[in-house]
């Protein structure tokens, strides 16, 4: 059994397998990307010897859980044989304590190859945020709603280029809209724990496009940091006529069910105002989906004008244009390149 760092153990994709020992309800909450759910205790045993372990002391607790383990050791073990086959096990627990450690025996007797992450979960998650937190070299894409930021930035991949999908991984496109017809939101842990591996996969010398974002996306939220840095960071802003930002929005969500949009429309009517709101739901009532965007739109602009009035001039650029064309303005961006590393000089 080795002990890796939190560098070295992420190292496993591929090579090897991870199998993370904690329960199903630490799993659940958040993991390493790929990790699979080996648990050595269910939520209830962990609770009983952690309740144990408070009371009677640390004795006690490891008596109690080697009761518990007794009858699972063989299914563990011909489970950790159907995994391995030809390849290592890299296993974590949350502190790299006794249950990584335990599992690793049983593996090592096994005749597996078995490495345990050295700090466990924990200082795994101590890595993801403090690489999240770091001053990279995002460029922020900017826009008024409607102007196809997410499809931009996707199409600026296929480019080349190194972009964070932070809507494609919050599985939530923004706004009280953003939820409807996408698959269920991860836990922010998860989320969070996502937007790092996206980042071990980089150049950190080079430009990180991300898309102009709250600090929630949905029920997912960004670290402090890492939205302060992409508050601060330079901008380029997509800037469309009013119809085509229109025809874009009403070409994504028209064909969803009004009865979600109109509970949408509902969680936003304090903000929207009473009038608004029920010009906005008549709308979607009589399945006038272009107007009742308009009608939407209203109020997002008014954000998000204030939004954009925030940001420091002298770290922008603008770029118009008379239609939505995505191919297009994905190569205008493409071709800044030399511009935006100025600006970072």
């Amino acid at each position: 059994m080795k002990l890796l760092n939190v560098p070295e153990f992420l190292s496993f994709e591929g090579t090897a397998i991870a199998i993370d020992v904690r329960s199903p309800l630490e799993f659940e909450q958040g993991h390493i990307p790929g990790a699979l759910s080996f648990p050595l205790f269910s939520n209830a045993e962990r609770a009983e010897i952690g309740t144990l372990y408070k009371k009677s002391g640390q004795r006690q607790a490891i008596l109690r859980g080697l009761e518990i383990i007794g009858p699972k050791m063989r299914p563990m073990a011909e489970q950790m044989l159907r995994l391995a086959k030809d390849k290592a096990l890299y296993i974590h627990c949350w502190r790299g304590g006794m249950r990584s450690q335990s599992v690793a025996m049983l593996a090592g007797q096994l005749g597996i190859p078995c490495f345990v992450l050295k700090g466990g979960y924990k200082a795994y998650r101590n890595s993801v945020l403090e690489g999240l937190s770091a001053p990279l070299k995002y460029t922020v894409l900017t826009g008024f709603t409607g102007s196809g930021k997410t499809k931009i930035l996707q199409k600026l991949r296929d480019f080349g280029a190194q972009v964070m999908d932070l809507e494609g991984l919050a599985n939530h496109l923004g706004s009280s809209f953003g939820g409807i017809g996408q698959e269920e939101q991860p836990s922010t842990e998860y989320f969070q724990n996502l937007c790092f591996t996206e980042i071990q996969k980089w150049d950190l010398t080079k430009l990180i496009w991300i898309e102009d974002e709250s600090a929630f996306i949905g029920n997912c939220f960004l670290p402090t940091e890492m939205y302060r840095n992409m508050q601060n960071a330079n901008w380029v802003q997509i800037i469309l006529p009013l119809e085509e930002r229109i025809a874009f929005i009403t070409e994504v969500y028209g064909y969803l069910p009004k009865e979600e949009i109109s509970q949408a429309i509902q969680r936003i009517q304090k903000r929207l105002g009473p009038a608004q709101t029920q010009a906005a739901l008549a709308a979607c009532e009589e399945n006038d989906v272009q107007k009742c965007v308009e009608i939407l739109l209203q109020y997002y602009d008014k954000h998000y004008q204030k939004s954009i009035a925030k940001k420091d001039i002298a770290k922008g650029i603008r770029l118009e244009y008379t239609r939505l064309n995505f191919d297009e303005i994905a190569q205008d961006l493409s071709e800044l390149k030399e511009k935006l590393w100025i600006k970072y000089d």
